[in-house]
């Protein structure tokens, strides 16, 4: 037996077969690693060839013209944008959903820009008597006014007056802003103190929504503006001619109202509290103390000669309802409390320039623009309009200034002006965007507005500052009226102005923007200037059928002569010397000369020669007042060249030419 087959023998089987399968194992495994480098040399060629392809392709695409690429890239952003648009609008209709679910319909009631109380106090009134299911202001067909909540919305600012009130009081009053009502949720409009549609600002994009329209006011009539002029008040910058425009512009507010209710009271908040009182409405105490401030506001405490009596009759009914008197001397005082009234004050007095004109003190001052440029602007003209000489610019160039009109009333009073009309310029950053030729915006600084602020005391017998300011798409009374307007640069202001004598041209080109603040204020006093009528000169209303005492009758005639008649005073003429006037005798010197025993002496012993006062038949009225005022004379002699007597002027005849009182008898 060999040693193999003695090994084989002696080791058991199952030995054998393990070591077998074993190498059955290591066999397969080393086939399955060739396989696996077999795979993987193969893949590495792949990707070779991939990469090869890549860089082939992006060799194509640099070679393709830049016109294929750029529509490809066009096609890609239409893509987008489309996607985009399908985003907008399901956003779109999830907001609208929204919205419908929370709609919320009501009545608004507009005052004026620039609110004062006036208007605040007329728009909450209407808000009271539209909420209040006694309230009717006479329109019956518009049965849903009552069955809607009335909100009071604020177009822009206020007086600072009345800013200082509602500090105190807007939580108690019905007042809301534009961002927390729908224009679609608007059923009714009223408008107070105003009829112009520009006057109401941003409201007037609301009219188209509304049901219907509602005006109150107590003026004589405004100006509506045209509608390219409305663009521009609104700083609107739709083009003109274009669809939206024509859209969005409005037809004229009074043409579009449902119902009007003008009269001539002295105040709008008047016509409301009547409906008011009328209807049996009783006011909460703050809202009769805002009704107070407002009637007394545009009546001037009642002392405006457009007062009537059914203010009167309103304000003492708004008293009766529990009107707070302390609350109305606190706020009903109009005060110049910020510093910049103060600076503006104290410029403008330094500048205010003053002229007669037919008697009239009629005084202006633009304050806001470089003394500078407004000197060499007069100037340059000083062979031009004589009105460029009696202004100057007070201040430096600065924003606008809020409660311009307490300034300018209290310059007037300070000036002993008739007539006074300021000036304010404002300049208002310009855009990047925006070019540097635009018309009229004053070259590179940007667009400048000028508010014009007029006053007029009741001596000024035919000024209307309305119809003024109203040609400047502004508006207010005839005494008290304001408007703004935008303004070009000295350098690039159109040189029409100078070659026209049209008034209506001239206010084309100022409402255009291509004035300068300076000729703007120019054509705003020429205007006021030409309203003015020539005075009354002596000659025409002195009293000619006169009582007049010889200078050779005795003092006892003379006596009798004043009892017969009821003469206090009467004039001496020389009975010798075709009737001149020599002196006046008073009817206490004749008493004290008949108590001294010198009844049978004559009058011409009686003349005083010293401080006699005289005037000539082209005599003008102011120059007759200045006499009666200041000079203490009660009876002016009227004489010709020659010193004879034409004719008496008294007190009760100037009475009678401001026509005071009607029944006023000679």
């Amino acid at each position: 037996i060999s040693s193999s087959s003695l090994c084989r023998s002696l080791v058991p089987s199952s030995f054998i077969s393990n070591r077998k399968h074993k190498r059955r194992t290591r066999r397969k495994r080393a086939t399955i690693l060739e396989m696996a480098d077999d795979v993987a040399s193969s893949n590495e060629q792949q990707q070779q060839s991939t990469a090869t392809e890549e860089i082939l392709s992006d060799t194509k695409e640099k070679l393709q013209s830049p016109r294929n690429k750029k529509q490809q890239l066009q096609t890609n952003s239409s893509s987008s944008n489309t996607t985009n648009t399908a985003d907008s609008v399901t956003k779109n209709n999830n907001k609208q959903k929204k919205t419908e679910q929370h709609r919320e319909p009501c009545n608004v009631v507009f005052t004026h820009t620039n609110a004062d109380f006036d208007s605040l106090a007329a728009a909450v009134a209407l808000s009271l008597l539209w909420s209040s299911s006694k309230g009717n202001d006479g329109d019956d067909t518009d049965h849903r006014l009552n069955d809607l909540p009335t909100h009071v919305v604020l177009p822009r600012g206020t007086n600072p007056i009345v800013q200082r009130f509602l500090a105190f009081h807007k939580h108690l009053l019905p007042l809301r802003g534009f961002k927390t009502i729908l224009p679609e949720d608007v059923h009714a409009i009223g408008v107070v103190d105003a009829q112009n549609s520009a006057r109401i600002g941003r409201g007037q994009a609301w009219l188209e929504y509304a049901k219907s329209i509602h005006i109150y006011d107590h003026h004589d009539g405004e100006q509506e503006p045209s509608q390219d002029n409305k663009k521009e008040n609104n700083n609107n910058k739709i083009e003109k001619g274009s669809e939206d425009d024509k859209k969005s512009s409005p037809l004229l507010l009074l043409d579009r109202a449902t119902s009007v209710n003008i009269e001539k009271v002295g105040s709008t908040t008047t016509l409301l509290v009547e409906k008011l009182r009328d209807a049996g409405i009783q006011p909460a105490p703050h809202e009769a103390t805002l009704f107070c401030l407002g009637i007394r506001a545009d009546t001037g405490g009642l002392v405006y000669e457009s007062t009537t009596l059914r203010d009167a009759a309103a304000l003492l009914w708004c008293m009766e309802q529990g009107a707070s008197q302390a609350a109305i001397s606190e706020f009903g005082i109009a005060k110049m409390a910020s510093e910049a009234q103060r600076e503006v004050l104290r410029e403008a007095l330094k500048h205010t320039q003053t002229k007669v004109v037919h008697g009239l003190r009629v005084s202006s001052v633009l304050v806001g623009e470089n003394n500078n440029n407004h000197d060499n602007n007069n100037n340059n003209n000083k062979n031009g309009d004589k009105n460029n000489k009696d202004k100057k610019s007070g201040g430096s160039n600065q924003g606008y200034v809020a409660g311009l009109a307490q300034v300018c009333e209290e310059i007037m009073d300070l000036t002993d002006s008739d007539v006074f009309v300021m000036g304010a310029t404002s300049g208002r950053k310009k855009n990047k965007n925006s070019g540097n030729n635009q018309k009229g915006n004053g070259g590179s600084g940007g667009t400048k507005w000028i508010s014009l602020i007029g006053r007029a005391s009741a001596r000024a017998v035919g000024v209307d500052l309305n119809y003024v300011m109203s040609r400047f798409q502004g508006g207010g009374h005839p005494k008290a009226a304001a408007a703004a307007l935008r303004c070009a640069s000295s350098d690039n202001e159109s040189n029409s102005v100078e070659q026209t004598n049209d008034e209506d041209a001239v206010v084309e080109l100022a409402n255009s923007g291509n004035l300068s603040p300076s000729k703007a204020l120019d054509v705003a006093v020429k205007m006021i200037e030409n309203q003015i009528p020539k005075q009354l000169v002596a000659s025409s209303f002195m009293t000619t059928n006169f009582v007049s005492v010889g200078t050779n009758c005795t003092i006892e005639d003379a006596l009798n002569i004043f009892t017969k008649n009821g003469l206090k005073s009467a004039p001496i003429i020389d009975d010798s010397n075709g009737g001149k006037y020599k002196s006046s005798l008073k009817l206490s010197d004749i008493v004290k000369a008949v108590q001294a025993g010198r009844s049978g002496d004559k009058v011409k012993g009686m003349i005083r020669t010293q401080g006699v006062k005289t005037v000539l038949p082209d005599t003008d009225l102011s120059e007759l007042e200045r006499l009666l005022i200041h000079e203490g004379v009660g009876r002016i002699p009227v004489i010709d060249d020659e010193g004879v007597l034409l004719g008496i002027i008294t007190r009760t005849d100037v009475l009678r030419q401001h026509h005071f009182y009607d029944d006023l008898l000679g």
